[in-house]
């Protein structure tokens, strides 16, 4: 784990009145300031020098700039020594030295977070502002990082002789101060079973017009396409759900998979333990996909027969329980990015 002293995170809202979102935005900015990368100065302490100020920098826009500016991973640099990483990010910066970075500050001078040139996101304030008449806003959560505001239009019952679950279709808004994602409108899940259970898989997804410069527009132009987006592919869904999903049982190169995705999410530990496999286990499973994989590859080529994908005992809907309700425990990014790996588990289950 870092041996470094971070900036503060600010504490995430949710809530179902855009009123008190909107109060809440309105201390939560930054300001942009445009760097070469060797005009920032990182010091072995994880304090920042950027012109005439210098500031600590939050533990995620540390994450962000090692990973996407300097192409660090993220588990080498929470395990390895400080001095080696500082000595690694000292020379990846002088590799990279006419790179283009924007500095995100706040009032205080610390740093919520480095990304690359252009920096141009709307203030969540315009954004809440522009949206927090809908009749259909059903939830909203805001961080630093990450706005996201949820429209809820329906409902699909999952039933079996052991639970009865409800699944609402929803359109969910997201946008970021910190440039973590464009702003857009993602057709999605979301589960009652559990609280505040988002579940996301990219059923269809609305991208703002960035080329529109004038925020204003952009937000106008944005909100009146959200009033005309297509929601026909959720009729299949409401089909098809219950039927298919509730019995499905997942292959087992579908396993290694998302046993993949878990990993890069939450680390091979936690992936093994939602999986119920032991690490040996895991590991012959992976070799076999891998090994029929190549195989197949090469049967294409010639035009021979391929071996298919075999079975498991794993029950799609259970293997989804588990992913979300770890992800209750697990702190707000790695919970999103887990309930992403449910919502693929969804979307290939149901739409494919």
């Amino acid at each position: 784990m870092y041996d470094i002293v971070f900036a503060k995170p600010i504490p995430t809202l949710v809530t179902g009145d855009p009123s008190e979102a909107l109060d809440a935005a309105e201390h939560i900015s930054v300001t942009s300031t445009p760097f070469y990368l060797r005009d920032l100065k990182v010091g072995n302490d994880g304090v920042i020098t950027y012109g005439n100020k210098s500031g600590k920098i939050t533990q995620y826009g540390f994450e962000k700039f090692c990973t996407r500016i300097l192409g660090i991973p993220k588990n080498f640099s929470k395990t390895i020594p400080r001095d080696l990483l500082f000595t690694n990010i000292n020379r990846l910066q002088k590799d990279k030295s006419g790179e283009e970075v924007v500095v995100l500050s706040r009032d205080n001078d610390e740093i919520a977070a480095i990304v690359k040139s252009p920096y141009d996101e709307c203030s969540y304030t315009d954004v809440i502002g522009s949206i927090m008449d809908s009749d259909n806003l059903n939830g909203i959560i805001l961080t630093e990082e990450l706005l996201i505001v949820r429209f809820n239009f329906s409902e699909i019952v999952v039933s079996d002789s052991s639970t009865k679950d409800t699944v609402n279709v929803a359109n969910f808004l997201f946008s970021s101060l910190l440039k973590d994602t464009p702003l857009s409108l993602v057709s999605g899940l979301y589960r009652s079973k559990c609280y505040n259970s988002f579940i996301m898989p990219y059923l269809g997804r609305m991208k703002a017009h960035y080329f529109i410069k004038d925020h204003t527009q952009r937000l106008l132009r944005f909100s009146e396409n959200i009033s005309h987006y297509d929601e026909m592919i959720f009729e299949s869904l409401k089909n098809n759900f219950s039927s298919v999903f509730s019995s499905r049982r997942l292959f087992d190169n579908e396993v290694v998979k998302y046993w993949k995705s878990l990993n890069r999410a939450v680390g091979s530990a936690d992936a093994d333990k939602l999986t119920k496999m032991s690490e040996e286990t895991r590991k012959d499973l992976v070799t076999t996909v891998n090994q029929r994989n190549s195989t197949n590859k090469r049967a294409r080529l010639l035009g021979n027969a391929v071996d298919e994908n075999v079975w498991t005992s794993f029950k799609a809907y259970d293997f989804l329980n588990d992913i979300t309700s770890f992800a209750q425990k697990v702190e707000f990014r790695e919970r999103l990015q887990l309930e992403k790996i449910g919502g693929d588990i969804i979307k290939s289950m149901v739409l494919h």
